[in-house]
């Protein structure tokens, strides 16, 4: 009798066979395999039933980790394996056919946390107030102020790109000076040269109030003696620490919110969505390759509840929206295609 172990590795020797499965593929297959046996407790494949599988696929479900794909194409793995091995007499049974054995489809889809355009305005207007110690010389607080105060202007212009441009913390710790481009009109656009998915650079226009904050952090930083290409010179951490200072200054209560830094993508896709925007426009602004990773952005509010966010929607970027092909007149009572205040 054939062991577990040596049935996988012949099977792994078929999918690396010429003209089928891709070397990555026949080992994510391997993996697969010895994820299952290790999980289920399985020492002979001849012992496997449905039950089993349905036991193991539900303890891939209940891994929080584990995205949706994932358990698809780890379920999908064990039919491929069972079918081959059934095939060729190996195993008496397909306990993963397809009668026998569902694979699992995607789950419900939840929203993700957003912050409120009322706490996003918060967040823009937020300034530390360092405190003098007792024993503090003045020339000593007077540069640690000045230095909390170049913090606030680097931590707001980080802020507002990041959510003008809907970008990801990957992306915005990336930027350098010589991505942010300023034209005689001053339009500003910054160009993202690597982002997910994609290996072609990318051109974001800017808000001319998101290009304020930028070009004064860069008179800011030349004043405190910072220098270096990178815009923020920060890392994902770093900036993930930024955005927990600048809610917790702000006074935002989380509720039941996760805050995260992936909050500012989200919210300015989702306030894109409820002012307007067509639901593949979002897409594109997000820069997704699946429109099933943007429905979680997608959240529909009841109409009262559109039409006060479009009244006080902060999405500055209205080029953008005339970019994407947004009709810009239902956002203005005039009917004609201005500036949102």
């Amino acid at each position: 009798m054939t062991s577990a172990a040596e049935l996988v590795t012949e099977f792994v020797e078929w999918c690396r066979g010429p003209g089928y499965k891709a070397p990555s593929t026949a080992e994510a297959y391997r993996q697969s395999l010895v994820n299952f046996v290790r999980v289920a407790g399985v020492a002979d494949f001849a012992t496997v039933t449905p039950s089993t599988l349905d036991f193991y696929v539900t303890r891939l479900k209940l891994a929080t980790k584990l995205s949706d794909a994932t358990i698809r194409s780890r379920s999908f793995a064990l039919r491929v394996f069972f079918a081959w091995a059934h095939s060729r007499d190996r195993l008496p049974k397909n306990p993963a056919s397809k009668d026998l054995f569902k694979i699992p489809g995607p789950r419900e889809v939840e929203a993700v946390s957003v912050l409120e355009v009322k706490e996003i305005e918060r967040i823009l207007n937020v300034r530390q107030m360092p405190v003098r110690g007792p024993r503090e010389p003045e020339r000593f607080f007077a540069r640690r102020a000045k230095r909390a105060a170049g913090n606030d202007d680097r931590d707001r212009a980080l802020f507002a790109v990041t959510y003008d441009g809907a970008l990801r913390v990957s992306e915005t710790c990336a930027l350098l000076w010589s991505d942010l481009e300023v034209d005689a009109d001053g339009k500003a656009s910054i160009l993202l040269r690597k982002f997910k998915r994609s290996l072609h650079p990318e051109v974001v226009p800017l808000d001319h109030r998101t290009a304020g904050l930028l070009l004064l952090w860069k008179t800011v930083r030349r004043d405190l003696g910072i220098r270096g290409g990178s815009i923020f010179g920060l890392t994902v951490k770093g900036a993930r620490g930024v955005f927990d200072r600048l809610w917790r200054l702000a006074g935002i209560t989380p509720g039941r919110r996760r805050m995260t830094f992936h909050m500012i993508r989200a919210s300015a896709a989702t306030h894109a969505s409820e002012a307007g925007m067509s639901d593949r426009d979002v897409q594109a602004l997000l820069r997704h390759a699946r429109f099933t990773t943007t429905e979680r952005y997608l959240r529909k509010r009841t109409p009262e509840k559109q039409r006060r966010i479009r009244a006080r929607f902060l999405f500055w970027n209205a080029a953008k929206f005339g970019q994407a092909g947004a009709d810009l007149s239902r956002f203005s009572a005039s009917g004609s295609q201005t500036r949102i205040p």
